[in-house]
């Protein structure tokens, strides 16, 4: 499913097809690296500040992994327009 997700998104937002594309290869790299997640007891953790859970669990800073931000896209703009400017 996610190879048509990946399809999808790059057809439907062509600008962000690169970010995306790299974005998921970043994803599955930490993805193999990190715990299993699943059989973590998540509840027990909303006390902890994110870094410790992050450690814990061994998922990485997603921008010290390379996770690159996504930048306008056509379809975003048209779904959902920039508020007008307030005078």
């Amino acid at each position: 499913m996610l190879w048509v997700a990946r399809v999808v998104y790059a057809i439907v937002s062509p600008t962000q097809a690169r970010r995306i594309w790299h974005n998921i290869r970043v994803g599955l790299a930490m993805g193999e690296r990190a715990a299993l997640v699943i059989a973590a007891p998540i509840e027990s953790y909303f006390d902890e500040p994110l870094e410790q859970v992050r450690a814990r669990l061994a998922i990485g800073d997603p921008r010290e992994a390379g996770v690159l931000p996504s930048g306008t896209s056509i379809v975003g703009d048209l779904l959902y327009p920039p508020k007008a400017k307030r005078v």
